[in-house]
């Protein structure tokens, strides 16, 4: 996606595993230009699907921000937000009723280039609709005998912006007859510190989460979030550990 953009080879996937292979090597020093060019890659792994020999590029890629991250001066503000699921929340609430994304482009302009204010305000151009989702109370059905207890996964930037998803889900469960549970605090999936390059934080967020999911004794783990589905299996079925916990997508 950021190749087709900007029609640089170092925002396509080949190229950022050349730039990369030269960090690791020393050929190259750690650059704001390099910097910005591994940011900049969404970690959709859409390039994995249609790589035919098969280059596992999101492993190239979070090793490779593990190893710049300490030439970093600072964490982005974006970043540091998403650790706090209600701040969020209260931001896109206030963004929505004062029509921020009309006038947050034109405020962004006028603060300094260098600016991680002004990075953040123009990289987000619409601001997400968050609404207070409505339950409906329903009437399991009498042939649902074999209910089971499902954990639905909320995540962190998730329970902020897809509570209308998840209260969807939420509601279809209850209707198919299953108790459905959410642990009592907010937890990562872990893909924000692992595609951050946070090798530490990772390994303590998923630590954090599987200890919280597996003390829920469910049966299954029913994530609405693309992103947490595709890591949260890491997280809960790390090597050398046997959990029988499947993840499942709310939807295909």
């Amino acid at each position: 996606p950021t190749y087709a953009l900007a029609q640089n080879e170092a925002e396509s996937p080949r190229g950022r595993i050349a730039l990369a292979k030269a960090v690791a090597t020393g050929a190259i020093p750690v650059s704001e230009s390099v910097l910005k060019h591994l940011d900049q890659c969404l970690a959709c792994r859409a390039c994995e699907t249609a790589c035919p020999s098969n280059v596992q590029y999101e492993n190239l890629l979070v090793r490779t921000r593990a190893l710049v991250e300490p030439a970093r001066k600072r964490r982005s503000l974006l970043h540091r937000l998403t650790a706090y699921p209600r701040v969020l929340t209260g931001f896109a609430r206030l963004a929505n009723v004062t029509a921020a994304a009309r006038w947050l482009p034109a405020l962004a302009l006028v603060l300094p280039k260098p600016s991680s204010l002004r990075r953040m305000l123009t990289s987000l151009p619409l601001a997400p609709q968050v609404q207070r989702a409505a339950r409906k109370p329903w009437q399991t059905s009498a042939s649902a005998t074999r209910a089971q207890t499902i954990i639905l996964f909320e995540g962190c930037v998730a329970s902020a912006f897809d509570r209308d998803t998840l209260a969807a889900t939420r509601l279809l469960l209850d209707a198919l007859g299953h108790h459905v549970v959410t642990p009592s605090e907010t937890l990562c999936c872990g893909a924000l510190p692992r595609h951050a390059g946070h090798a530490d934080a990772t390994v303590n967020t998923a630590a954090r989460t599987r200890e919280a999911l597996i003390g829920l004794n469910a049966s299954a783990v029913v994530v609405a979030a693309r992103g947490c589905y595709s890591a949260l299996p890491d997280a809960l079925h790390p090597p050398a550990v046997e959990i029988a916990l499947p993840v499942v997508a709310a939807a295909p």
